[in-house]
C-alpha cells in the first residue's frame, strides 16, 4: 500500500533492510515499516502533545501581560460597573417622558418605547450571562 518510491527512501534512511536491487526480505521489510509507523505515532503525538503547551504556555503570558497592562478586569467588577450603568440608564429613560411632553398619549408612546429599549438591553445581558452571546 505505498509506493516503490517511498520504500527506496525508506531503505536509504535505514528504515527496512535491503536485500539487493529493489529486493527487501519480507520480514524485514514488514518489521521496518511498523517501527517507523509506532516512532511517526509517538512523534506526532508529542508534537501535538508539546504544541498544546506552547499554546497555554503563550496564552498565560499574554494573560499575565493584559493584566499588567489593565487590559484584564474582574467579572465581579465589571458586573458591579454594567448595573451601574444600566441603573443609571434606567431613571433616565424613566423619566424622559415626562420631560418631553404633558400630552398624555405621547407620553404613553415614548415611555412603550423606552421600556422596549430597556428590555432588549436586559435581554442581550441575559444572552451574554449565560454564554448565548460573545464579546465583539
Amino acid at each position: 500500500m505505498i509506493s516503490q518510491d517511498r520504500v527506496r527512501q525508506l531503505a536509504r534512511d535505514g528504515v527496512i533492510p535491503k536485500a539487493g536491487r529493489d529486493a527487501y526480505p519480507l520480514a524485514g521489510l514488514v518489521q521496518g515499516y511498523l517501527r517507523f509507523l509506532r516512532d511517526e505515532a509517538r512523534r506526532s503525538s508529542r508534537s501535538a502533545a508539546g504544541a498544546a503547551l506552547h499554546n497555554a504556555r503563550r496564552l498565560e503570558v499574554e494573560q499575565k501581560i493584559a493584566d499588567a497592562d489593565r487590559r484584564l478586569v474582574d467579572v465581579r467588577e465589571a458586573r458591579a460597573l454594567f448595573e451601574e450603568f444600566a441603573a443609571t440608564a434606567r431613571e433616565t429613560m424613566a423619566a424622559l417622558p415626562a420631560s418631553i411632553t404633558a400630552d398624555p398619549i405621547l407620553h404613553n408612546i415614548i415611555k412603550a418605547r423606552c421600556d422596549d429599549i430597556q428590555q432588549q438591553v436586559m435581554a442581550k445581558a441575559e444572552a451574554w450571562e449565560d454564554g448565548a452571546l460573545t464579546r465583539p
